[in-house]
């Protein structure tokens, strides 16, 4: 499964949240500054079961506005 972010940010000192699976946080940055942009976050392999999103703080400014939980590879041809 792989773990996208909806993220914003103003600047580079402004970007930064950390984001998970079950508590293994990423450092995780949009590459595109000022516009909302989609993130590829991680991917793991996720037996059945529960399972949880982890999210931290990291640096203000830093926005999230959606999550998306796939495991479709093809996903990223259809965002944005």
């Amino acid at each position: 499964y792989t773990l996208w972010a909806r993220m914003y940010a103003d600047s580079d000192d402004q970007d930064a949240m950390y984001l998970g699976f079950d508590g293994d946080l990423v450092r995780s940055f949009p590459n595109i500054k000022r516009s909302y942009t989609w993130v590829e976050v991680t991917a793991a392999q996720l037996a059945a079961g529960r399972h949880q999103i982890s999210i931290g703080h990291a640096e203000a400014g830093a926005r999230l506005d959606l999550l998306l939980v796939t495991s479709d590879q093809l996903v990223s041809q259809d965002l944005n």
